[in-house]
């Protein structure tokens, strides 16, 4: 026995002794490791609107023209064609009207940030029957719906046009 435990005691030692390598594993470049190439910001070359009595901006494709006549619309698109692409309309809050109950007139809802305002996008249900897209952006500030849309969405680039537009809305201080 003592034979025995003697021989496991230097059978261990000597496996503990043993030369190890010294060369390190390579490492092999992940996709962590490779340099990024910038994203382009497709709204770079953008125009950028800017509504005083609002306070606020957004950024609309240069082709785009912009009709601002009624102060509480404001359209954006081809003007000489008279097709509008999106709209803004500011809408009196007088009733106080809340988020949750915009909620009430849009499907497919999804919670959104504009402007730095919480509010939600989603599809309007009221022109759902007359085979009618309208994608809608509602938030509320001082008093005021500010409310994003397009006017019909048989453009299949427009909802990214509109996404993009949403996220160039900002409000001055």
């Amino acid at each position: 026995m003592i034979l025995v435990a003697t021989g496991a005691f230097f059978f261990g030692k000597s496996q503990n002794n043993s030369p190890q390598s010294n060369s390190s594993p390579s490492l092999s470049p992940t996709s962590s490791q490779l340099p990024l190439s910038p994203t382009p910001d497709p709204t770079a070359n953008w125009k950028t609107y800017t509504n005083k009595q609002f306070s606020f901006t957004v950024n609309y494709p240069p082709e785009w023209e912009v009709d601002d006549n009624d102060a509480l619309i404001i359209r954006f698109g081809s003007l000489t064609s008279r097709i509008d692409k999106i709209n803004i309309y500011i809408i009196d809050n007088k009733n106080q009207v809340t988020v949750d109950k915009l909620r009430q007139n849009l499907t497919d809802i999804d919670p959104i940030t504009i402007g730095g305002f919480q509010g939600i996008k989603g599809i309007n249900k009221d022109y759902l029957k007359e085979n009618k897209t309208i994608y809608s952006a509602n938030i509320i500030k001082d008093n005021n719906i500010f409310t994003i849309s397009t006017v019909d969405f048989q453009d299949t680039n427009l909802k990214t046009t509109f996404d993009q537009i949403l996220s160039t809305f900002k409000f001055l201080q």
